[in-house]
């Protein structure tokens, strides 16, 4: 039962994330923001960013704030 478990999950998993031999190997782009500019630096300025910026990295910027904070 495990073995028909393991294999049907491992199909799921190839359907979730794809075959990643067929995948374009991608450059890596420039950061959107700087990692030294500081949550207080963002919020000073109405400018828009040249391209959206990642959720992970804005989740981040607030951990560190807070972080700072205290």
């Amino acid at each position: 039962m495990f073995f028909v478990a393991a294999i049907a999950w491992h199909e799921k998993r190839r359907e979730w994330v794809g075959d990643q031999s067929q995948k374009q190997q991608t450059v890596p782009k420039d950061p959107v923001i700087s990692w030294s500019m500081t949550y207080e630096d963002l919020l000073s300025t109405s400018e828009p960013f040249s391209q959206p910026i990642p959720l992970p990295v804005i989740s981040g910027l607030g951990l560190l704030s807070v972080h700072h904070i205290t």
